[in-house]
């Protein structure tokens, strides 16, 4: 692992080796199979009071502050102006295979938010 983070976060915790098991040793099938049962069990531990807190900390998880009627007005009528003109509009999977933006682009994948269901 090249993250100075990461290996610090093993020596830790006494496994130096995990993510290199984690990453070799497992199919993308059984990684996820134990993120989803890690944050399923993450979550069962976390009281109402501890998610009020998160919801006012973290930034990312509060609603939007724009004029949502307005957005899907304008949304529905760039849509329309670009089927005029032979643009399908498809409606996107709310999930994407892992690797989707840092493989095919120059985005690093640190900066893509992504839950465990995306991860192949």
């Amino acid at each position: 692992m090249s993250s100075v983070i990461v290996t610090k976060i093993l020596e830790r915790i006494g496994q130096p080796d995990l993510a290199r098991v984690l990453v070799g040793e497992m199919s993308g099938t059984e990684l996820n199979s134990l993120l989803l049962e890690i944050f399923n069990y993450r979550a069962s531990t976390i009281t109402p009071s501890q998610l009020l807190n998160h919801y006012q900390l973290n930034r990312f998880v509060k609603p939007a502050d724009l004029p949502v009627i307005e957005l899907k007005r304008t949304e529905l009528d760039l849509l329309e102006f670009f089927n005029r003109y032979r643009f399908d509009p498809i409606e996107l999977s709310p999930v994407a295979s892992f690797g989707s933006c840092s493989v095919v682009g120059p985005t690093d994948q640190k900066k893509i938010p992504a839950g465990p269901l995306n991860i192949i």
